[in-house]
């Protein structure tokens, strides 16, 4: 199945949080290839997609932070306007809901989007019936 993982980061809302994670990261020769952060009062969650994954998790939970790791959807998005429209409404056509997506950052220049969707089987079923192409593990070699 063509699907990566994402790291989580739960931590306080607090300022310099977000970069102090990307930080430890970097000290620890990890590349940060896109994330997505948000704030409620008391908590910032940051989403991350990385070169290596089990890495940045041991680092970050070895760091006291609470990290989640979970499958996610990496796609390449076409150059053209609506080509994002195109990968969401075949997915709300068929009543899947999409948590969150970010893009991700490509020295090839290439646009992809990363979708959280609860149902990972379903939605690469679906993205590839309508021909997108879904990136597996070659995205950590960006």
């Amino acid at each position: 199945m063509a699907s990566v993982k994402e790291i989580t980061v739960t931590t306080e809302n607090a300022p310099g949080k977000a970069a102090e994670i990307i930080g430890l990261l970097h000290d620890n020769g990890v590349f940060v290839l896109g994330l997505s952060a948000e704030t409620t009062a008391q908590t910032g969650t940051v989403r991350l997609m990385t070169n290596d994954p089990e890495k940045s998790r041991n680092i970050l939970e070895g760091l006291g932070f609470t990290v989640e790791e979970k499958q996610v959807i990496a796609v390449r998005l076409p150059d053209h306007p609506g080509s994002l429209y195109a990968v969401l409404k075949p997915l709300a056509d068929a009543g899947v809901n999409v948590a969150h997506v970010y893009g991700l950052w490509s020295a090839t220049g290439s646009r992809i989007a990363v979708l959280g969707v609860p149902d990972v089987k379903k939605s690469v079923e679906l993205l590839g019936e309508n021909w997108f192409h879904l990136c597996g593990e070659e995205l950590y070699q960006l």
